[in-house]
């Protein structure tokens, strides 16, 4: 006991001690790389970051740095190549620009096998060879991760590293899961086929309408030249300016997002030399090297991607400085789509610590996010001639349209979607157990280890510190002593190595081939056994899907949802119309929409206007019967479908949806409209109509939808009237106590002390008669004791009483007794007369006090029904009635007719409204919408103006909003284009000429031959 004592403290250190080594390693999942751990990098798989370029620095020799030649090919050197740069021919300084096309643009091939990844140590070998061709999904050698949920942020802000840390470059590596060179999906070929004309024949306008429409141009064009003055000044090269407070941000990775989004815009507002400094600072920008340790693939394609080929394409197709660097991105962000099933991941950590290893796609994805990659990646093929970029948005099309037909509401997307390809199934054992290549075998704790040869540790501990098991099962397929050092020599932020493999107790991760298993799978074993752990998971492969588990699911074409929709009829025009996939799905999508998400606000005016809801569909159990909810929500980013409908309406002759696109633009105007700064709130609900073709205002409805608990609330109500009724209670002020005039202290305190006095009375009352009877008895028992005492016989010595006989004696005790007796009998009749008296007169005292409180208690009663109105303080306040709830609601909520609630009151510069704005403008040709446009412009100018730009604001409803410093770059990229595109001449970026992306960046379409259109 006392060793036990001693060793006490010990034995608890121990114990945690284990503990916290099972915890740390059981971990399942391989651990990320540092953001801020540059050093442990070094040495990782021969990859030596690269060296900070100084500001002095003399390439070649010569006193300022090489210019690139602007007619070179683009060339993706290997990674191992040093980086050189081209002097450009001084025989052709001063020359103007050729009107000629450039010439082919030249691209590392995807059939090309990458260059070797050189090593830094003769005791390390290379990754693993990776034969260019092999089909996705089948090398065996390949140990996938654990399949997790995608993670990361469109905008994610993180702080700036130190100068003194040397930046970490993206390289150029091996791809796991190649395409063959057969199987890569080429460019639709052929004759661009006729397709409708989108625009307008527009008739030249007067004068006075050509002066009024000028005016409104460089009204517009002021307000951005106004916001790009404040970039520059105060966050030139960062992604966003604060317009309030002059700060900067960089969410979307430092690239300048800003600067990039707002290339095309310059040039489309004939800001030449802004846009000429734009385009040299692109040559400052760096797309191989991020602060950010992701690059969300979706905001950095719409945005910087497509801003550099909107710029490249909308200012004549010459310029090699700006397609070189949309190049240099595409290349980097390719690496997203090194998968299994050629599904990128969303989210792609594009340093060489993690890149190196192969991954899955997400298995929890935003639709909008994963099928909106398309129109950029596409132009860049049909610009760069390199097929492989094409590929990579044709096999995400080719999985959405297999599923499109099999989701819970067939014909549209739900808004997550599982792109990992995996599905997981319970994992079996096989009949027959079969030694399996490539399976890391644990031995089993309770036998020894023999140790390595050589080695003062196990083979085991070999293993588990980077190293390679010598023979037998315990070898990985591919290994070798000289372990490659891109998956061991891993280290933590401390710069200490890290295991390639973590320890489970008697349980490793293994890449399986058993028969049984589906190639890719991914099984966990005992080492011991050699079973399957129960309830474990297998991967089995499997197309796109709702996330596993999901029996419902939520259908919109609003956020998270919208550009999949916006980019099938975009993409059909800018193939030409060459293949009719698009045009198949785009119609089978907007025939559910129509039937199940449209619908007719109800309104004071009447007006005959639609939004667009968001649908919940599915069952409680995937064989239930398919139930539907709609959700009557009006969102601002929902605003681009009446655009997608009118466009949809004309390249694919469908003239029923134009009039549905005019009626969906006209509900995000009167959203416009009905608020107190004359901007449309972000989010919103409303009363849906029954009848979409009749549906006059109904007050009585509206009031109903806006007090959902009005039959509860009345239930209180009568419940409370009935108690009170039932305890026939006073009324009470507003105090919570009985009124008096004459009084002001706490009376209810007073009033319940009178109760008590009264109930004291009683009892006093009570207590007296009792004490009477008993003082009335002991009276009477004490004469009689003294009466007994003074006849007692005295001394036997006394010779007095000797001589009266004995019989006398008796017979004058006997007489006594009688008199005693007699005596007292007439004493207990005295004391109940008195007792009788002494009760009546108590209770004509009591009478009289009950009748003089009931008098006084009478009068406060009538005095307070006279000035309270407020409930008893012993029951709750009365709810308010139906009608004093919604005026209330109504006015603390600032909500305009026809809202029934305001989920967000912000208004964040979108672009959607004004976007279907000019869509419809540029269709139809009516000024109505150019008159609605000139509002918003106004209404928004007013409210988010500042000293140096726009800015966010808090609350539409409010009439004088709070303005939140943020500025997002599609303010100048989308916004302002699109109010200057509505006012500009008809001709200028035509929508005959034009597809503009979901960011607004205007791509050529492929021209059909003349006389064709």
């Amino acid at each position: 006991m006392l060793r036990i004592r001693r060793y006490r403290l010990f034995l608890i250190f121990a114990s945690i001690t284990i503990v916290a080594l099972y915890q740390f390693t059981s971990i399942t999942s391989w651990e990320k790389a540092s953001s801020i751990s540059v050093e442990s990098l070094k040495g990782f798989g021969g990859l030596e970051p690269e060296k900070p370029v100084q500001d002095n620095a003399k390439p070649d020799g010569e006193g300022k740095p090489a210019q690139p030649d602007p007619n070179a090919p683009i060339q993706q050197k290997p990674p191992q190549e040093e980086q050189k740069e081209e002097q450009s021919d001084p025989s052709k300084e001063g020359q103007p620009k050729q009107e000629a096309p450039p010439p082919p643009v030249q691209v590392a091939s995807s059939t090309a096998a990458p260059a070797p990844v050189p090593v830094s140590s003769t005791k390390s070998s290379p990754l693993p060879a990776f034969t260019p061709g092999t089909p996705p999904d089948r090398d065996p050698s390949i140990q996938l991760d654990e399949i997790n949920h995608e993670q990361g942020k469109g905008r994610f802000e993180v702080p700036t590293l130190p100068t003194n840390y040397p930046p970490i470059h993206w390289k150029k590596l091996p791809e796991h899961f190649p395409v063959k060179p057969e199987s890569i999906i080429p460019l639709p070929t052929g004759q661009p086929k006729t397709i409708p004309k989108v625009q307008f024949d527009f008739q030249e306008e007067s004068p006075s309408e050509k002066t009024d429409r000028e005016g409104k141009l460089a009204s517009i064009k002021e307000a951005f030249t106004h916001a790009w003055a404040g970039y520059k000044e105060k966050a030139w090269l960062h992604d966003e300016l604060s317009p309030v407070s002059g700060e900067n941000r960089d969410p979307f990775c430092a690239w300048g997002a800003t600067l990039v989004d707002s290339l095309d815009t310059l040039w489309m507002m004939d800001l030449r030399p802004e846009f000429d400094e734009a385009v040299e600072a692109l040559t400052k920008i760096d797309f191989t090297t991020s602060k950010r340790n992701d690059i969300p693939l979706f905001e950095t394609t719409i945005r910087y991607l497509g801003g550099l080929l909107g710029a490249y394409d909308i200012s004549g197709a010459q310029n090699r400085t700006i397609l070189d660097k949309a190049v240099e991105l595409a290349e980097v962000l390719m690496g997203a789509f090194d998968t299994p099933n050629r599904m990128p991941q969303m989210y792609y950590n594009w340093k060489p610590t993690f890149a190196s290893q192969p991954h899955r796609a997400g298995a929890r994805v935003v639709l909008a996010e994963i099928g909106s990659l398309s129109v950029e990646f596409t132009r860049l093929a049909q610009i760069t001639k390199e097929q492989k970029y094409y590929d990579a948005i044709a096999r995400i099309t080719n999985a959405f349209e297999a599923w499109q037909k099999n989701t819970i509401l067939p014909g549209m997307w739900p808004i997550s979607v599982d792109t990992s390809g995996c599905a997981k199934e319970p994992y079996s054992k096989p009949k027959t157990q079969q030694p399996i290549a490539g399976v890391v075998d644990v031995a089993d704790p309770k036998e020894k280890v023999p140790k390595k040869e050589g080695s003062a540790g196990s083979e085991l501990d070999s293993f588990f510190a980077g190293g390679a098991p010598s023979s037998g099962n315990n070898r990985i397929k591919g290994w070798d002593e000289n372990t490659a050092p891109s998956q061991t020599d891993k280290k933590d932020s401390h710069g200490i190595a890290k295991p390639v493999v973590k320890r489970q107790l008697d349980e490793v991760r293994e890449a399986a081939t058993d028969p049984s298993i589906p190639e890719g799978s991914i099984v966990v074993r005992s080492a011991v056994t050699g079973e399957g752990i129960p309830g474990e998971m297998h991967c089995k492969p499997q197309g796109l899907s709702a996330p596993q588990g999901s029996t419902r699911g939520k259908f919109t074409l609003g956020g998270q949802s919208d550009s999949i929709y916006e980019y099938l009829p975009k993409e059909y025009l800018l193939l030409g119309g060459l293949t009719d996939q698009y045009r198949t799905m785009y119609v089978d999508a907007i025939e559910v929409v129509k039937k199940d998400l449209l619908y007719r606000p109800m309104n004071p005016k009447n007006q005959d206007i639609l939004f667009s809801g968001t649908l919940t569909a599915g069952g409680g159990l995937p064989s239930a019967a398919l139930r539907k909810s709609l959700n009557a929500e009006g969102t601002h980013l929902t605003c681009f479908a009446g655009g997608m409908l009118a466009l949809g309406a004309k390249i694919f002759n469908r003239p029923e949806d134009l009039e549905l696109g005019a009626k969906l633009t006209d509900g995000c105007v009167w959203a416009y409209e009905s608020t107190q700064t004359g901007i449309m709130p972000e989010g919103f609900t409303t009363l849906p109509c029954e009848d979409r073709s009749y549906c006059p205002w109904n007050e009585t409805a509206y009031y109903d939808a806006l007090d959902p608990w009005m039959d509860s609330r009345e239930r209180q109500r009568e419940q409370r009237d009935r108690d009170i009724e039932e305890a026939k209670l006073p009324i009470l002020d507003s105090s919570g106590f009985e009124h008096s005039e004459a009084n002001e202290g706490n009376t209810m305190v007073k009033r319940q002390s009178q109760s008590a006095e009264v109930d004291l009375t009683a009892s006093t009352s009570d207590n007296k008669q009792g004490s009477s009877l008993q003082g009335a008895s002991e009276v009477v028992e004490k004469k009689a004791s003294d009466d007994q005492s003074s006849t007692a016989p005295k001394d036997s010595g006394s010779s007095q009483g000797d001589n009266k006989s004995e019989e006398d004696k008796k017979k004058e005790e006997e007489k006594k007794k009688e008199e005693a007796k007699k005596k007292e009998e007439e004493e207990r009749k005295k004391a109940d007369e008195k007792k009788k008296a002494d009760d009546k007169k108590k209770e004509e005292e009591k009478k009289k006090a009950d009748d003089k409180k009931k008098e006084e208690e009478k009068k406060k009663q009538d005095a307070t029904k006279a000035t309270s109105t407020v409930a008893p303080a012993f029951t709750p306040p009365p709810p308010p009635t139906h009608d004093e709830y919604v005026k209330s609601r109504i006015k603390d909520e600032r909500l305009p007719p026809g809202f029934v609630n305001i989920a967000s009151t912000k208004y964040i510069l979108r672009p959607e409204a004004i976007e279907s704005v000019f869509v419809l403008y540029r269709i139809t040709g009516d000024e109505h919408w150019r008159k609605v446009g000139w509002s918003m412009f106004t209404a928004i100018q007013q409210h988010t103006r500042t000293d140096l730009g726009n800015s966010a604001i808090d609350d539409v409803t409010k009439e004088h909003p709070e303005q939140l410093d943020e500025m997002e770059s599609f303010w100048l990229a989308e916004t302002l284009k699109y109010f200057y595109l509505l006012f500009s001449d008809p001709s200028h970026v035509s929508l005959d000429d034009y597809v503009l992306n979901t960011e607004a960046h205007p791509l050529k379409r492929p021209q059909p031959t003349q006389g064709q259109r």
